[in-house]
């Protein structure tokens, strides 16, 4: 369920790139990499060759307009400044820059070198760049594919993909990596939410957030900042810039996130500076003992924090600051039970919204606990003006309870996460809802005409069958 934290105080954008013949010849093109890993990696495995060099190369291309330049600015500067970071920076035109005169085409030049020179390719990059690719392990990869003979074939491959901003521009650079990411994820069958909060979920809870804010997010320029204190991967702050751009294409969100996972922070990072955004926004550590953005305020937040994860073993430091500060610090309110690491976060969360003074904030928290369908009708009823009764729920309880029942979604169910589950279960609740149009024309019209209405009651149907149906099993994929 999304939980709203008290307040102080369209259309998904970019579906057109998802659509596209290019956008789908650009994902194939990529993915064709797995082909020649086959055999020497398994299929989990894939990733970790793929997405770092997706990155190289989106940034190899980014930075080929003013390559010679900075290449030249820093032959010039050397023994002369110490902190050259600034001057190469502003030289790149980026966030990012390299001082190697190696390009991807030149990677190839010494079929006899070939670790050698992406290795000191690698090197060239400014700071932020090279901890993202040692957080990869690319160095591991670089070794590996060597000896299984691959590296210059992986390479060449990778050389032959234009993903030049004038080719592939920041968004949809986004929705590539980010389709690249999905099929990673379900090829290493992670856990529902580990990586990924479904999109659908995260629609809802932004749609939400923006509610009350439409009038102030309608002028001329507005800009506005968001929060997640355990991103992952980065969903949730791209769907809100998503969904702020399709309200405002004028208005700007700022991000920011921290999370815990070293993995997954490469990822979250690297998404922005394929995307041309700061990527020092995305903080590397544990927000409650080493928090990234001490004494920042923000205008939303949101986060999918890890559930059932306890907090014993920072218990000492948590305890502390909440004795020590009080009310001056995040856990004034108390401590809850060492096992719900959640309402921690939740108080983090609170922590960090902006105050009245500055115009408030809001936040919003998905739980994975049980929503009643009352909560839903009543959400849906007054957020999009339907008037689903009494009657509906009974209907939709029955509907829950059938499908729970039925053996194909049962085999799916139990083979799968929720998220993969969703890919067959969706279909078929939208089918329910077709053959159920003579009987309430309001409910039908809402769900094909209103996606943010569909979202959440397909969502809630997904999650209410599959629990069942795992329950009913012994437990989920």
């Amino acid at each position: 369920m999304v939980r709203l934290l008290p307040q102080h105080g369209g259309h998904r954008a970019g579906a057109c790139f998802e659509s596209s013949d290019w956008f789908s010849d650009k994902v194939a093109f990529i993915w064709s990499v797995a082909d020649l890993l086959r055999g020497d990696y398994k299929a989990h495995e894939y990733g970790q060759v793929i997405l770092p060099l997706t990155v190289l190369r989106r940034l190899d291309c980014v930075l080929e307009p003013t390559r010679g330049t900075v290449v030249a600015r820093a032959r010039d500067l050397a023994g002369k400044i110490d902190n050259i970071d600034p001057i190469l920076l502003r030289t790149a035109g980026q966030p990012f820059y390299n001082v190697s005169p190696l390009d991807f085409t030149r990677l190839l030049d010494d079929p006899s070198n070939v670790a050698g020179n992406p290795r000191s390719y690698i090197a060239g990059y400014s700071t932020g760049a090279v901890e993202v690719l040692e957080k990869y392990g690319f160095d591991n990869q670089i070794t590996r594919l060597d000896d299984a003979g691959l590296l210059y074939q992986v390479i060449s491959r990778f050389a032959d993909v234009d993903l030049h901003p004038d080719a592939v521009p920041n968004e949809a650079m986004g929705y590539v990596f980010e389709e690249l990411l999905r099929k990673f994820s379900e090829m290493s069958n992670e856990t529902a939410g580990e990586h990924f909060t479904p999109r659908e979920v995260i629609r809802v809870m932004v749609n939400i957030l923006f509610s009350e804010d439409d009038d102030a997010l309608s002028g001329t320029a507005p800009v506005r900042t968001m929060f997640d204190p355990a991103c992952g991967t980065g969903g949730m702050l791209t769907a809100g810039q998503e969904h702020l751009a399709s309200l405002n294409p004028r208005a700007r969100l700022e991000v920011f996130g921290q999370e815990l996972n070293s993995e997954t922070w490469a990822i979250a990072r690297s998404d922005l500076m394929i995307k041309g955004q700061n990527p020092e926004r995305i903080v590397l550590g544990n927000s409650f003992t080493a928090d990234g953005f001490t004494g920042q305020h923000f205008d939303y937040m949101l986060a999918n924090p890890p559930f059932g994860v306890d907090w014993k073993r920072i218990q000492r430091q948590i305890t502390d600051e909440a004795d020590q500060l009080g009310d001056r610090g995040r856990f004034g309110a108390g401590l809850p039970r060492v096992s719900d690491g959640a309402l921690l976060f939740l108080q983090h969360m609170l922590s960090k919204m902006k105050p009245v003074s500055q115009g408030g904030g809001r936040g919003a928290q998905a739980h994975p606990g049980q929503v009643h369908l009352s909560e839903i009708i009543d959400l849906l009823n007054e957020k999009f003006g339907t008037e689903l009764t009494e009657v509906d729920q009974v209907w939709f309880d029955q509907q829950v309870e059938a499908a729970a029942q039925d053996p194909d979604l049962r085999e799916v169910a139990g083979a799968n996460t929720e998220e993969n589950f969703g890919y067959v279960f969706d279909q078929r609740f939208a089918n329910v809802l077709i053959d159920r149009q003579a009987a309430n024309d309001d409910l039908f019209r809402a769900f094909f005409d209103k996606p943010e209405f569909k979202d959440a009651l397909t969502v809630w149907a997904r999650r209410e069958v599959y629990k069942k149906i795992t329950e009913d099993l012994g437990g989920a994929a």
